[in-house]
């Protein structure tokens, strides 16, 4: 346990240092700006999230485990099929939702445009897929640590002085742009003729149709990260966006290090599985607690805190601050759901975790656009509350159904005799011994 704790630990740490970073700019936004100035952002972080969703279909997984494998040839070809083939998508893709955006909002049209186009190529060309294909996993936070360790030096100063809305936006995309650029330039990839670039895109495209099952995991994410900011700012206004967007900054940063606790975790718990009963259940049973009580001590922290946040933040956001606290309890419910996630994968049940967790995202969406227009960010944090608790027991009751079958059947045959413990292939597939 005490090696998987500090795999756990060492990956908290690198999402702990680049969250620091964001949350510093996103709290002088707050405090600068205002609502209605991350408001702005809210809306063109819930369209280029869309369009991220459109072109990389979530195949972030597949791109990984395909670099891993492939001998070196296939390897480089692969890189430039996906690279470019997905900034083509994107330039052609990122124009079009920010025109129907910027046309749509009342205020701030031309930031909302030029912000959605920088936010979509600026991740397209983030080289995280690749750089953990090639095991160097380490270099992706170095790269995406300096990238936030950049937009957050040269931000703050600059919103201080010129308080323009969707500004901390901007300015990570510019910083995001430069950095990963470089990088690809240092790798020569872009040295090919434009002439293959029609190629590229029809080999991304077929690749994408190989692993059209991570779509739906891909719009899962999206349902469950970003509609309620967007239903806010098109319903209700574009202040109440930017104070519910506030109010999710604590939980958020704390999800986003119990997502990259899971990456550290998932392997193991794929080994303990393997490994046999005993040993899938302990793993399990420690992850829980272990997830649940740093939930606990988050949810403490920002309770006793609320007073530093408002002081943080400055004022006007009374509410969010009050909100937080609510919002972190929905984001350690989640954190649990994600051990949940990671044992019902080891059991091979991908497509049933992304049905289950599309599933309650449409019915959040369904109720978020019942409540918000009537409650706003009120409504909208309980229904954030109420999908994390109904996403969580429904794993639960899944996974505990599908442990005593799989486990039940491993001791005993239908003749009577006891049979072998499924076996995880290096692909993800269940087999018997």
């Amino acid at each position: 346990m005490t090696g998987l704790f500090k795999e756990i630990l060492g990956a908290q740490i690198w999402q702990a240092a680049i969250l620091l970073c964001t949350m510093m700019v996103q709290l002088a936004a707050a405090r600068f700006i205002g609502p209605a100035g991350l408001g702005t952002t809210a809306v063109i972080v819930s369209v280029s999230s869309l369009c991220v969703l459109l072109i990389e279909l979530n195949l972030q997984s597949a791109l990984v485990r395909a670099v891993s494998v492939a001998l070196p040839l296939e390897r480089g070809q692969l890189k430039g099929n996906a690279l470019e083939g997905r900034l083509a998508l994107g330039l052609v893709l990122a124009p079009v939702a920010a025109l129907v955006a910027s046309v749509v909002a009342e205020n701030n049209k031309g930031l909302i445009f030029i912000g959605i186009i920088g936010a979509v190529i600026a991740q397209e060309l983030n080289p995280g897929w690749w750089l953990q294909g090639i095991g160097k996993s380490s270099r992706s936070f170095l790269l995406n640590g300096c990238v936030s360790l950049t937009t957050c030096v040269i931000a703050i100063p600059l919103i201080y002085y010129i308080r323009k809305p969707a500004m901390e936006n901007l300015l990570a995309s510019a910083v995001g742009l430069t950095w990963y650029g470089t990088y690809w330039m240092g790798t020569h990839q872009f040295s090919q003729p434009a002439s293959r670039l029609y190629l590229r895109i029809e080999e991304y495209i077929q690749f994408a149709w190989r692993h059209r099952s991570f779509l739906l995991g891909g719009a899962a994410v999206y349902l469950y990260l970003y509609p309620a900011q967007l239903l806010l700012a098109s319903t209700r206004t574009v202040e109440e966006a930017g104070l519910y967007r506030v109010a999710l900054m604590p939980g958020t940063a704390y999800y986003a290090i119990t997502v990259a606790a899971f990456n550290a975790y998932y392997p193991r718990i794929i080994r303990a599985h393997a490994a046999g009963e005993t040993e899938y259940r302990s793993i399990l049973r420690w992850l829980i607690v272990l997830i649940f009580g740093v939930g606990a001590i988050a949810w403490l922290a920002v309770d006793l805190g609320k007073g530093l946040f408002g002081m943080a933040i400055g004022h006007g956001f009374g509410l969010s601050v009050d909100l937080a606290p609510v919002l972190i309890i929905s984001k350690a419910i989640g954190g649990v759901g994600l051990v949940l996630r990671a044992a019902l994968l080891a059991h091979s049940k991908e497509r049933l975790v992304f049905r289950i967790f599309f599933f309650v995202g449409l019915a959040t969406l369904a109720t978020n656009m019942l409540i918000i227009p009537r409650y706003g960010l009120l409504g909208a944090a309980m229904v954030e509350l109420t999908q994390e608790t109904l996403h969580l027991l429904i794993l639960l009751v899944v996974l505990f159904s599908i442990s005593i079958h799989a486990y039940g059947s491993a001791r005993v045959g239908v003749d009577g005799q006891p049979e072998s413990l499924p076996r995880i292939t290096q692909d993800g597939n269940s087999m018997k011994q």
